[in-house]
């Protein structure tokens, strides 16, 4: 008796603890597969059921995986990444935003006719001339300012 109630107690806890459903696994990988597309990524599936995987075993709960800040999913990003995907991950998104938002200052204070199509295009001649943030080390004013021009 003492066994069948033991085992009853242990369904129970294991139907009551919050797993990822079906439907939360394929919104993941959506989600996923749209940005890894966009972000010319060689192989999406490998690379977004690596993730998924991943996510899953350190976050049983997937509601826990909101709480992810931008690096650690970097972290699990380059875990899951090629090589050549490394270089598209290599600009965290807080990084990003730093920069846009410091351009976006200085394209107000110039009166630039659109900052944001202005501060996308620089940002992006950026990334495409510096593939990691420590490469911004050797960015220099002229640099920068050739990059501008062509974002006229």
């Amino acid at each position: 008796m003492k066994n069948k109630f033991v085992w009853l107690l242990l369904l129970t806890l294991a139907a009551c603890t919050p797993r990822w459903e079906d439907e939360e696994k394929e919104k993941f990988r959506q989600d996923c597969m749209r940005g890894a597309t966009n972000s010319n990524f060689g192989n999406p599936e490998v690379y977004c059921d690596c993730m998924l995987n991943n996510l899953m075993k350190a976050y049983p709960n997937p509601d826990d995986i909101h709480e992810l800040t931008p690096e650690q999913l970097a972290t699990y990003a380059m875990d899951c990444a090629d090589s050549a995907q490394r270089d598209a991950i290599v600009w965290q998104p807080a990084v990003e935003q730093a920069f846009k938002d410091s351009c976006l200052k200085m394209a107000a204070q110039t009166q630039k006719v659109n900052p944001d199509q202005y501060c996308d295009c620089v940002l992006d001649g950026v990334k495409k001339r510096f593939r990691t943030t420590n490469d911004l080390s050797q960015l220099n004013p002229q640099t920068m300012q050739a990059i501008g021009q062509t974002c006229q």
